[in-house]
């Protein structure tokens, strides 16, 4: 039935569905067969997870996953940050990422222009280095960085980097403290991005 699927390119509908049973390197053949794959918040193991991240970091047609409302701790770092950095948009949004995997992952995203939109919403990134998580997420169209434990540091290097940057158009940074960034570095960045979320700020 998987060869048979060749002609398949996104595949969406899995959402709050079980798919314990499935077998690990069968589910993620599927996964990646596909370029745009929607299977946030469903019921797998942690080697189902990791095959479908592996295989990613090895090749895939997968351009686009939405994976978020999924347990991905026990992803092994290196897996999860070289899988994404070949990805054009991801959702990882709600996944309880660790402090090692959150800072691997944006280590693993400096340098790289292929990641367009990013939702890593409601995962702790107090961790990662001002300057890197300026650096790296000022290069994005599309950012959900929303209830992300941004601190001070972190929120004034992001604004001026896309000040210098330009290349966000898109930010959702709502439920972060903004109050530590200076009204005219805040000011700036805001001025280069064209939708801005800043609710509960």
């Amino acid at each position: 039935v998987v060869d048979k699927l060749h002609c398949l390119t996104k595949l969406t509908g899995l959402v709050g569905r079980n798919y314990r049973s499935v077998d690990s390197e069968l589910f993620s053949r599927v996964i990646n067969m596909v370029e745009e794959a929607e299977i946030n918040h469903i019921n797998v193991t942690d080697q189902q997870l990791e095959e479908v991240f592996t295989r990613i970091s090895q090749g895939s047609q997968l351009r686009k996953l939405v994976i978020s409302g999924n347990d991905l701790s026990n992803i092994q770092p290196e897996v999860l940050a070289s899988a994404i950095s070949k990805l054009e948009e991801v959702n990882i949004g709600y996944t309880g990422l660790t402090e090692e995997q959150v800072k691997t992952v944006i280590s693993a995203l400096d340098g790289k222009d292929l990641l367009r939109k990013l939702s890593i919403c409601a995962n702790n990134l107090a961790s990662v280095d001002p300057e890197l998580l300026g650096k790296v997420f000022s290069k994005v169209e599309v950012l959900d960085i929303s209830s992300t434990k941004l601190h001070e540091l972190q929120t004034t290097e992001l604004f001026r980097a896309i000040k210098q940057k330009g290349s966000l158009n898109k930010l959702n940074i709502r439920s972060n403290n903004l109050s530590g960034v200076s009204p005219t570095v805040l000011a700036q960045g805001v001025a280069q991005i064209e939708e801005v979320d800043m609710e509960s700020t």
